[in-house]
């Protein structure tokens, strides 16, 4: 959404506290089910009541939103609202559609109740991808991730198969109630089962980078990046959830595997040991990148017209990180490439009227320590000092990527709220 000094209000009639407090909560509600980061939603609260004459403070979290919406004046009766977030993802296609919907609230062209609607309607309304094509996206990821671990082609084709299989056993979790919140300990369980296996099975398989390769998909790094993002926004409450969230996360996957290697050291004497490889060439590396740009595009639910930003948006984040670890460290490549990715998506927002969120999520996702963190507390369970030093490296990392992201806003400002 434009700021307001950019918007011209058509409208004649004011509407009332309670009609704004629930187009507000309407809205709001409808960022955060998209992944939309705290901050970024409050702000976009205020800035609509604004518009409408109001003033208004709102308290979002991961879980729920607070907003109490006042009018001018000391005798005013303040309204609030409360609502619950039972599910959210990164859907950017439904942002787009969001920031349409209150962009012609506040030019005047749409009023509430036909907003409200629309926001409900889009709710409902199915992903842009179809279905099969998601599930191959999945695989792709899969694939691309063994290649960036420098794992094999034949580890690379192992992987995207597996992560397909997992990901339809994980698809059958969901539906048992009881059973939803085991989904990242059985997911890391198979994976660590189906690695051995096919480890066995198939000649050249390295285990340990498929195992990285088919779990990279629950690993929560942009949770993670997003809570200290919060964090460095004074957001406390949203951000030190979000990172608990992630540890959570992280620990379960962390403990799958550990069950998994715990049956096989009795019954096979296997142990689950990262082991370092040679990896495939700079075609292979630039052929995983496009796959994995294509994926999370996919996943991501990026609009059919902008998919060619998500390959721009990773492309400029692995060049910018594989130039700079040439001369810096990791956290310092993570801040340039975070940097990059940033100015390039406000940049883009300037030029479309769009989200930058549009164009930063899938390079971003590139760039996001989530694996790095696994790794770490992987190590500090096993009694590994390593694992110290990977946790500090996966916090360096998240930080140079939140600094990069506030800077380039600082440098490049998008001049949209989203």
């Amino acid at each position: 959404m434009d700021r307001p000094k950019v918007i011209e209000r058509r409208g004649d009639r004011k509407r009332s506290a309670e009609e704004v407090a629930e187009y507000l909560v309407a809205v709001g509600t409808s960022l955060l089910e998209c992944g939309c980061p705290a901050y970024r939603v409050e702000s976009a609260v205020r800035t609509i009541a604004a518009l409408e004459g109001y003033r208004a403070e709102a308290f979002a979290l991961p879980t729920g939103l607070f907003v109490n919406v006042r009018g001018e004046g000391p005798s005013a009766t303040p309204v609030h609202r409360m609502a619950r977030i039972t599910e959210w993802g990164l859907d950017l296609d439904r942002l787009v559609r969001v920031d349409d919907v209150f962009n012609a609230v506040a030019r005047g062209e749409r009023d509430l109740a036909a907003a409200e609607d629309d926001l409900e309607a889009h709710r409902a309304s199915p992903r842009p991808w179809p279905r099969a094509l998601r599930w191959l996206a999945i695989g792709a990821v899969g694939g691309a991730a063994a290649v960036f671990f420098r794992g094999s082609l034949v580890d690379a084709g192992v992987s995207a198969v597996l992560a397909l299989a997992l990901h339809g056993a994980i698809f059958a979790v969901k539906k048992n109630p009881a059973a939803r919140f085991l989904q990242d300990f059985v997911h890391a369980f198979l994976a660590a089962v189906l690695a051995y296996g096919a480890s066995r099975l198939v000649s050249g398989a390295s285990r340990d980078a498929i195992v990285l390769a088919t779990i990279v998909s629950r690993v929560p790094g942009m949770t993670l990046t997003t809570g200290l993002a919060e964090l460095a926004q004074k957001n406390l409450v949203s951000g030190g959830a979000r990172l608990m969230e992630a540890l959570v996360t992280l620990l379960s996957l962390v403990l799958g595997v550990a069950f998994a290697v715990a049956l096989g050291r009795g019954a096979f004497a296997v142990t689950f040991e990262v082991q370092a490889h040679a990896g495939l060439g700079i075609g292979y590396q630039l052929a995983a990148l496009l796959v994995a740009s294509f994926g999370f595009g996919v996943l991501f639910s990026v609009p059919r017209a902008w998919l060619w930003t998500a390959f721009v948006s990773g492309a400029v984040g692995y060049g910018v990180s594989a130039t700079a670890l040439r001369a810096v460290p990791v956290h310092a490549a993570a801040f340039l490439a975070s940097f990059g990715v940033c100015a390039f998506a406000n940049g883009m927002a300037k030029l479309t009227d769009k989200p930058a969120q549009l164009f930063q999520i899938p390079g971003m996702m590139l760039l996001v320590p989530g694996t790095f963190g696994f790794l770490a507390v992987s190590a500090l369970a096993r009694g590994e000092i390593e694992g110290a030093a990977r946790a500090v490296e996966v916090l360096l990392v998240a930080g140079g990527l939140v600094i990069g992201v506030i800077g380039a806003n600082a440098v490049v400002p998008p001049r949209k709220i989203l």
